[in-house]
This record gives structure tokens, C-alpha cells and sequence, in this order.
């Protein structure tokens, strides 16, 4: 499978350089340290795979021109500190995989394999601990809840929303928190839009010609359970945002 790297990091070029080739699966046709120079030549290079070091200059506009320039190319992200944004933005803009730069390099290989093969990877660590496929059903009150912290409410705007004092609701997130899988409110969001988007595009689906007619607004369970989430600073969520 021939690949693509964009890092401006020679010590990363030349360890995946040498992990291809001892491989025999993989080979490295091409580095480039400037993102403008892959955007440029990668339709007359056509790799079958494009990997890109997610550093603070690479923004998710910038990674989906380069699928719409050559949509046969699967692309893989490798990130020092991937986060749970990042996972959401890069599934959406249709990457095959968001991988930690950590990865032993006997995983990263069977990481490649399985994109290789079709499939999509944003949760290393779920691969690894199956534990994310298991469906989380969530009661009435624990779906209204998801469905209003997703929409930035603050826990008093929540407690006015739904009745309830600040204190229960402050209960109710305790116990979503472990429920969920989630360590914040943020976690907590992402989970709620991600899973009500999944389930928005199966009804539409379900609809006569596709359309989302007569959907309800804020029917998120039961869902299925969240990636494991790692959230901490990076130059690439401040980019998504510009």
C-alpha cells in the first residue's frame, strides 16, 4: 500500500520509513513538511493512504480539501494528544483513523491493516478493551439531560428547564458521568451529539425517500456507549473553530 506522510518532523519520517519497509506491507512514496505541498501534488501522486501529523498548523478545513482532492485516498490522522473533539471532527470530515503518535509499531501496522481493509479507527483504546460497543440505556430524565448540556446549558438554566433543583441535577450528571463513560460536561456533550446524530440519520434513513420529516427533536435513547475520551489542549480543535 503506498502512503503519503505530512510531518515537518524528520525523526517521524524516517521510523515510519523504516517500520514500511521492514513491514514489506506498506511503502513511503513521498514526505512533505509543508501541508500545502500534499494539497497540491497528492491527485497525481495517488497514494492509496495519506498520513498526517496533526500539529497545530494542520485545520480540519485544510485535512477535508484533501479528501475532496483525491476521495479514493484513505487518511489516516496521527496526534500526540488526541482528543475527544477530535475524534467527532475527524469521523465527520470522513478520515479513516485518528491514532496517538504513542502507538507501538506493530499496532500502528495492524491499524493500517484494518483501514486498509475498509474499516474506520477512533478509538485505539476501545479496540483494544471492546468495551465501547456495549448499548447504554438511558432513562427519560437522563436522556433530557444529555440533550440540554449538549445545547450549553448551565446547570441552573437545567434546573429552571426541567423543574428540578441544582442539587439533583448536579446528582444527575454525577451518576451520568460514570453511566456514560465521561469525565465532563464536555465528554458528556460530545456523547450526547454524536449519538443523537447517529440516531437522526438512522430515522431519516427509515423515512419514505430518506427525508426527516416528523423526527422527534431530542429522542437520544438508547445509544450506544461513547469512545473512550481524552480531552487536553490542541492546535488542531483551536484551527477546527476559526
Amino acid at each position: 500500500m503506498r502512503a503519503a506522510l505530512v510531518t515537518d518532523q524528520p525523526l517521524m519520517a524516517e521510523g515510519l520509513n523504516a517500520i514500511f519497509e521492514k513491514s514489506g506491507k506498506f511503502s513511503l512514496v513521498a514526505v512533505y513538511a509543508k501541508p500545502a505541498e500534499l494539497l497540491n501534488l497528492l491527485p497525481a501522486l495517488s497514494p492509496e493512504l495519506v498520513i498526517i501529523d496533526a500539529g497545530p498548523d494542520i485545520s480540519f478545513p485544510f485535512l477535508s480539501e484533501v479528501i475532496a482532492s483525491a476521495p479514493a485516498c484513505k487518511m489516516v490522522l496521527l496526534s500526540r494528544t488526541p482528543t475527544a473533539e477530535m475524534m467527532y471532527h475527524a469521523e465527520e470530515i470522513g478520515a479513516a483513523a485518528l491514532l496517538p503518535t504513542s502507538l507501538p509499531s506493530d499496532r500502528l501496522l495492524s491499524c493500517l491493516d484494518l483501514v486498509n481493509s475498509g474499516e474506520t479507527i477512533f478509538d485505539y483504546t476501545a479496540r483494544r478493551g471492546a468495551s465501547a460497543s456495549k448499548a447504554i440505556r438511558l432513562t427519560k430524565r437522563e436522556s433530557e439531560l444529555v440533550a440540554l448540556v449538549s445545547q450549553g446549558l448551565k446547570n441552573k438554566e437545567i434546573a429552571a428547564h426541567l423543574g428540578i433543583s441544582e442539587g439533583t441535577v448536579k446528582t444527575y450528571f454525577s451518576k451520568l458521568f460514570q453511566k456514560v463513560g465521561a469525565n465532563d460536561r464536555l465528554e458528556l456533550a460530545l456523547f450526547g451529539l454524536k449519538n443523537a446524530t447517529g440516531r437522526a440519520e438512522d430515522a431519516r434513513r427509515s423515512q419514505p425517500g430518506g427525508t426527516s420529516r416528523g423526527l422527534p427533536s431530542k429522542s437520544i435513547s438508547p445509544v450506544h456507549g461513547p469512545k473512550s475520551l481524552l480531552l487536553k489542549p490542541h492546535g488542531l480543535l483551536q484551527a477546527a473553530h476559526r
